[in-house]
């Protein structure tokens, strides 16, 4: 009996000494998250900013398509106008029969801008037929609204002489 005690104080000494972690072991660890992190912190704010300029164009893109949308609906003059120096997307909906205006701003996303448009003076109108108009001549309008973000990259929102939106 004595003898199987003394396994048994060995076994729980040998236990005692050999559980838990080793300060190089937690060192490794630390180690390999922090390599693991260096590649990983670099692409995700790279995807932030692409992510934010994707969401942006489709933002853009749901602006144009709505105030289509209301100049059929509501049978109305919608006119669209495209703010670089205040980031918006700005949509005006003119009540035939009492001229009054309802107004409707979409603001980008941080980090984003308007870059460019090949509308002139940044705006054009929906007629009621939901038919785009240049805002100058009353031809029909076709353009472009390019989007950019903090890093360089861009993304084009493109209208059709029809009112037919695609991002490129």
């Amino acid at each position: 009996m004595y003898g199987y005690s003394s396994d048994i104080k060995q076994e729980a000494f040998r236990m005692k000494r050999t559980s838990g972690f080793t300060t190089v072991e937690l060192l490794v660890v630390i180690a390999i998250i922090g390599i693991i992190s260096a590649i990983a912190v670099p692409n995700l704010i790279a995807w932030r900013g692409n992510y934010q300029l994707r969401g942006t164009a489709r933002e853009v893109q749901a602006a144009i398509n709505g105030a289509r949308l209301a100049a059929i609906k509501e049978n109305a003059m919608v006119t669209v106008t495209f703010n670089a120096g205040a980031r918006q997307v700005q949509t005006a909906v003119t009540n035939r029969a009492t001229g009054v205006q309802r107004q409707t701003t979409t603001q980008l996303k941080p980090g984003t801008q308007i870059a460019s448009t090949t509308f002139g003076s940044n705006a054009f109108r929906f007629n009621s037929r939901g038919i785009p108009i240049n805002i100058a001549n009353n031809s029909f309008a076709a353009g472009t609204v390019t989007v950019s973000n903090s890093s360089g990259a861009s993304m084009a929102v493109i209208m059709s002489r029809t009112g037919n939106t695609r991002i490129d």
